[in-house]
């Protein structure tokens, strides 16, 4: 036999593997065989599906079990169990994995709802851990940069770059580079786990009415505005809170909140520049996931020699190159939404009646040009803090065992199940 290369495996190495799952293997088939026969029937594959929150036709489940009995006796046996799992990745070698993925490979079972872009139900914990911890390390890697954008959008002083740059380092060095980055993540971990978990319910719930076909544009467009709109909604004093912090305002995080409730009221202060936040949220999260969306699919088609689904790497990638034009395209919102949050704070008057007139004013007063004051910044801050979510979301999910065996498939479930049979 000729040395493997590195991308080949020899049989030593596989036999290796292979003995390294069978306790995993076991443990599951007895995880599956409620009364200890030695074998599953389809009584004991619908418990184990309602303990997960499926709930399927007794005729799908006899459908399932025909799907790996291969003697025909109507129940499965460890031997038979073994042959579908044992080339599972060892991170779905759980009762629950192997079930999510059994229910994957049965494409035909036109009573089962779980489809190709559903979440399982026992993994939402695990989905919001996954999007917390990634907005928490994407945000901390670009807290200076994420300050840098926001003086310059915020304050109509702070033109020049690298005069903003020292402006921040004079605020107290290396820690007024991350300053109000507590706050930031305080309202990340909840806003990347709120944002990321609404979006794949919502894309679940779109895909059930057509489980065959993949998500059309508008839908994937209307998975992310609601996402955004969930996200903004349930974090937005902290929001407001890291702008205040990031242009100098001094005090706890509480005093902060509650002198601008005290000044300023509740809308007018700790929700003050809601309605622009919301609009620019809403539309560059919807545009930033149908970006994406849109950049995996080309990346199937024509990045490789052979299609496959990015790694999580490339999705990085893929999720920050399509930030760019996201970010040039909604940039006048942002610098909105600043504007409107910092007004009637220590040093920045009352300048604008609402929304509209923002837009106006600052057209009349400081030119077009304003609207895109701090673009190279937030480039330099989001392109990078969106690839790093993307990236440590699906290290994340990988690792918990969240993503099952769907996200290796390069084509819709009937069409893979008719490429395999064919080949």
């Amino acid at each position: 036999m000729c040395s493997p290369g590195p991308w080949q495996v020899d049989s030593h190495e596989f036999s290796a593997y292979i003995a390294g799952q069978e306790d995993k293997i076991f443990s599951a088939f007895q995880e599956l065989d409620a009364d200890h026969t030695g074998e599953v029937d389809d009584h004991e594959l619908l418990m184990a599906l309602k303990k997960l929150g499926h709930n399927i036709k007794p005729d799908d489940a006899d459908r399932m079990i025909k799907l790996l009995d291969k003697d025909g006796n109507g129940q499965i046996d460890l031997d038979e169990f073994r042959r579908f799992v044992v080339l599972l990745p060892q991170n779905q070698l759980s009762g629950g994995g192997i079930i999510t993925n059994w229910i994957d490979s049965a494409d035909w079972a036109t009573g089962i709802e779980y489809r190709l872009s559903m979440t399982p139900p026992q993994q939402w914990r695990d989905r919001l851990i996954a999007g917390g911890v990634a907005g928490a390390v994407s945000r901390t890697t670009v807290a200076p940069l994420e300050r840098l954008r926001t003086m310059m959008m915020a304050d109509p002083a702070n033109i020049s770059l690298p005069g903003t740059i020292r402006k921040m380092w004079a605020d107290g060095g290396v820690r007024g580079l991350f300053k109000g980055n507590l706050a930031t993540v305080t309202k990340v971990i909840p806003q990347c786990a709120i944002q990321m978990s609404v979006y794949d319910y919502v894309k679940d719930k779109l895909q059930a009415k057509h489980p065959d076909d993949k998500l059309n544009n508008v839908e994937r467009l209307t998975a992310g505005v609601a996402a955004g709109a969930a996200s903004t909604i349930s974090t937005y004093p902290m929001e407001n809170l890291r702008t205040h912090v990031s242009l100098g305002r001094k005090g706890g995080y509480l005093k902060i909140l509650n002198d601008i409730y005290c000044s300023r009221g509740l809308v007018s202060g700790v929700y003050g520049g809601f309605g622009p936040c919301m609009v620019n949220t809403v539309t560059t999260t919807g545009l930033g996931f149908l970006s994406y969306e849109i950049g995996c699919d080309l990346y199937r088609k024509y990045g490789m020699e052979k299609p496959r689904a990015p790694t999580p790497g490339e999705r990085g990638f893929i999720a920050g190159g399509g930030a760019i034009a996201v970010m040039a395209a909604t940039m006048p919102l942002e610098v909105v939404t600043r504007r409107m949050q910092v007004q009637g704070s220590p040093g920045h008057p009352v300048k604008y009646k609402s929304m509209a007139d923002c837009f106006a004013v600052m057209a009349r007063e400081e030119g077009l040009g304003s609207f895109w004051r701090g673009t190279v910044s937030s480039w330099m801050k989001v392109v990078p803090s969106i690839a790093i979510v993307r990236f440590m979301y699906e290290v994340m999910n990988s690792f918990q065992g969240s993503s099952g065996i769907r996200g290796y498939r390069t084509s819709p479930p009937n069409k893979a199940s008719q490429q395999a049979t064919a080949s």
